[in-house]
């Protein structure tokens, strides 16, 4: 026995001292660095994913995923926003526009999103904050009240839907009993202040969170300011069941200050948009955001016996959206419905074989209400547009993770997804159109595995397929036309990954190199009225 865990201990420090030779010639190579993500992060191994279910060690997990926890959030400046501990992620890139307007790209998939968060699923403690129109919110979620995030890189469209880019979750729920409150202030006018209370008695957990932040702004014209309130509560009704409620109410107000020309850059930086020969200055029309959110959602797991469970949720957002902009005012009262659920049966934990099976499906309903208006100078003129768009996407999935002696992790999973929308005028509206485009159906599979090479080395290979229908923002863009002729854009992702964990202590490497080809790739376009339409081009 001593000569075997000796051969052992020599097996796998050789295979270390290889691996490391064989990285830095690979690394020292500009040709080859290009395609791949390197992440050396101090991450404690006994960190687990719970994206896919249950409980599963980050190390040895056969898909790309990063974890965010609470230490690491609180280590990272995050008093203004996500956007550094989110680019400390490889492969993750977040970009700020003007205070509270942000971008979000996973392995590049910003293509088709100028503003906003698009081509992305996030969701919020379990529940989809991504609505069916493919926009997600996350600029009304004040960053303290998050304290877990989870990334799943590329497309992972087997338990989530359609996604070519990934899967972003988002975790307010607090380990500690504690009441806090903090203030913070720094140039530009940046005041934020937050108080939190964390309090569990008997079997109900409760929680409820207070953020308020302003900024002056480096810009001219990029004032911001949130107020964000958000609760959670959880209670353990009985040794199998347990019900949580977890909603925010969120106002943000941001000004948008525009581009600059090269030459207005270089002689003033901070000067908002200017005017034009055809067109007003940001200043003059008052440029912003004005977004009013209220979102809620209950979710019920109940545990039958050591091997099945069922989870339920069901949630809502209804949002109040203005935006004066260079060419014209626009007003969205949107309207969002969610169903989630899914049943898990896992066998004996304590086998050197274990398998866990999951099947479940999601439904997602939004009514959106647009009207576009004349912009006279921040103030709503003649309407020149006002449709209804209504969105829904709904997919049903299935999983099977198969783990033998934890050396060698299977997963296989797929999921079917449809998505359909419709459009008819409003009564303010000038120039009627209806219809209803329904988009075929798109099957999402995937295939995943790992294998612990020695306790230090793990390789994992993946393909998967991505999938995402054009957005409400997309099919009705700026230039306010519904554009009927967009495809959804997908595309097959190959890749390989290693996860090492090196001889420096709580030190490991995660590299992975991917090919992932898409198909009616979705583009933006401007006219020459600087209004946006996006278009299948690539």
């Amino acid at each position: 026995m001593f000569k075997n865990d000796t051969c052992c201990q020599l097996k796998s420090t050789v295979l270390n001292r290889i691996l490391f030779f064989v990285l830095f010639l690979i690394f020292s190579n500009k040709a080859f660095s290009q395609n791949l993500t390197f992440d050396t992060t101090k991450v404690l191994t006994e960190v687990t994913v719970k994206a896919y279910l249950s409980d599963q060690t980050l190390f040895k997990t056969p898909t790309s995923a990063a974890v965010i926890n609470q230490k690491r959030l609180e280590k990272n400046n995050t008093t203004q926003s996500l956007l550094p501990v989110l680019n400390s992620i490889a492969g993750v890139k977040m970009e700020e526009r003007s205070p509270g307007s942000y971008r979000i790209s996973i392995r590049g998939s910003l293509l088709r999103s100028p503003f906003g968060v698009r081509n992305l699923k996030v969701y919020y403690d379990d529940m989809p904050l991504t609505d069916a129109g493919g926009n997600t919110y996350i600029n009304l979620i004040d960053q303290n009240a998050i304290k877990n995030i989870e990334i799943l890189k590329g497309p992972d469209g087997s338990l989530f839907g359609a996604n070519s880019g990934g899967v972003i979750l988002l975790n307010t729920k607090s380990q500690a009993q504690e009441i806090t409150a903090s203030s913070a202030g720094d140039t530009y006018g940046l005041l934020k202040v937050n108080a939190e209370v964390n309090q569990q008695i008997n079997n109900l957990s409760y929680n409820f969170f207070f953020g308020k932040q302003s900024s002056t702004g480096y810009r001219e014209h990029s004032a911001m300011q949130r107020s964000f309130f958000k609760s959670s509560q959880s209670l353990k009704y009985n040794e199998k069941g347990t019900i949580k409620f977890s909603g925010f109410l969120s106002t943000l107000d941001y000004e948008t200050p525009g581009g600059l020309t090269q030459l207005q850059y270089n002689n003033n930086p901070q000067q908002a948009r200017l005017a034009t020969a055809t067109l007003p200055s940001a200043v003059t029309q008052q440029a912003g955001i004005y977004n009013k959110s209220l979102f809620g959602g209950l979710t019920h797991s109940y545990e039958f016996n050591g091997n099945w469970k069922h989870v339920f949720s069901v949630s809502g957002l209804t949002t109040l959206f203005k935006n004066p902009f260079i060419t014209n005012y626009e007003r969205r009262n949107e309207n969002s419905l969610s169903l989630r659920t899914y049943l898990v049966y896992q066998n004996d934990l304590k086998t050197d074989f274990k398998y866990q099976w999951n099947i479940g499906g999601e439904f997602q309903n939004t009514n959106s209400e647009i009207r576009n208006y004349q912009n006279n100078k921040g103030a709503e003129g003649a309407i020149f547009a006002a449709n209804k768009i209504k969105n829904q996407s709904y997919f049903a999935f299935t999983r099977l993770a198969l783990s033998f002696k934890d050396k060698l992790n299977i997963e296989v999973s797929s999921s079917i997804n449809f998505a359909n929308y419709s459009f008819k005028p409003l009564e303010e509206s000038i120039n009627p159109v209806l219809g209803f485009q329904p988009l075929t159906p798109q099957w999402m599979p995937k295939l995943a595995l790992s294998y612990a090479i020695v306790d230090e080395i793990v390789a994992r290979g993946i393909i998967s397929k991505g999938f995402s229908a054009p957005t409400t923002a997309e099919i009705r863009a700026s230039d306010a036309i519904i554009n009927t002729n967009l495809n959804p854009e997908t595309g097959w992702n190959y890749e390989l990954g290693l996860r090492w964990r090196t001889p420096f202590e709580r030190v490991y490497i995660d590299a992975s190199a991917f090919y992932y080809k898409l198909n009616n790739a979705i583009v933006r376009r401007v006219n020459a009225n600087d209004e946006d339409n996006f278009v299948n081009a690539g």
